[in-house]
Parts: structure tokens; sequence; C-alpha cells
């Protein structure tokens, strides 16, 4: 019988929704994670926190938008919350801020 593994609280590319719950990626389980995981270690979870950042900017790329709000809105949502400690700071900012689909 083969084990059912439970789906991890990671980023679907391109879109950058978690895999587990659909959030927008950090889902906040996902940074309360990452919080639990650096305690004391705030600078290296901001270099970890970079790759993945680097990665959506790519990914989420919106022509009809305008740079630096893309830049901003994308910032906040990887960055905000490790500033505060806070897990849930950006649980509802979906990409680009605009409202979600569900």
């Amino acid at each position: 019988m083969s084990e059912v593994r439970p789906v991890r609280h990671n980023p679907n590319d391109p879109t950058w929704e978690c895999k587990a719950c659909g959030d927008p990626w950090p889902c906040a389980t996902r940074r309360a994670k990452f919080l639990a995981d650096y305690v004391g270690r705030r600078s290296e979870l901001r270099m970890v926190i970079s790759n993945f950042f680097a990665d959506a900017r790519v990914d989420l790329a919106d022509p009809t938008m305008d740079l630096r709000a893309q830049y901003a809105l994308l910032h906040t949502r990887f960055f905000a919350w490790i500033a505060d400690g806070n897990h849930q700071t950006s649980s509802s900012i979906p990409a680009y801020g605009l409202p979600r689909e569900r």
C-alpha cells in the first residue's frame, strides 16, 4: 500500500500560489515555519526569501503594470512579515494586491 504524503506549503511555479492551501506564497503556514526555523537569524531568512523573491519577480511579471508598483507589492508580500516577525501580516496580500478568485 502506498503512503500518502502531505502536500508541503511550497510555491507552485509559475503562479506562486501555495501547493497545499492555494494562498499566495509564502502563505501564513509557511511564514510561521520560516520564522520558527530562523529564530534569531532574520538576516539568513531574508537571504533565503530573496532567492524566492527574485524568481517570483520573473514569473509574476505583468507588462501592463508599473514596474515600481509590481516590485513594491511583491516586496511587501515576501518581506513585510519578516520585519515584524508576524506570520499573519500579509496573509491576505495576493499577487500584486489584486482580488483573488476563489
